[in-house]
């Protein structure tokens, strides 16, 4: 599993311009995925007083790890660039976690 992820890791390369252009274009695009697999929401008690929500891609292949999708500042689990990551890593048979941030997305209101 461990070799996988490294072997995933060392063929990325960012977009020309580097990884922060990468990120401001792609959170631009708000263009839907062709297929998102069924995503299982899941509520997280942070605190007394404080939730949030997070949705779950099970993986086809069990042997695959499940990958941790962070949205980024102002974004959601529902932002575009998060919802095609996503969908690509379920095609791939990677199980995926899109957690929303606290106060962000169908998370909103329900943290004090």
């Amino acid at each position: 599993m461990f070799l996988e992820i490294d072997r995933l890791m060392n063929t990325f390369a960012p977009a020309p311009g580097g990884a922060f252009l990468q990120t401001i274009i792609g959170s631009q695009f708000p263009g839907k995925p062709k297929f998102l697999p069924e995503k299982i929401p899941h509520t997280i008690d942070l605190d007394v007083d404080a939730k949030s929500i997070a949705f779950e891609i099970q993986a086809v292949d069990k042997d695959k790890p499940t990958i941790l999708l962070a949205h980024g500042m102002g974004g959601c689990s529902e932002s575009g660039y998060i919802k095609r990551i996503a969908a690509k890593l379920g095609l791939q048979g990677y199980g995926v976690l899109l957690i929303n941030q606290r106060g962000s997305g169908s998370g909103m209101g329900l943290s004090s």
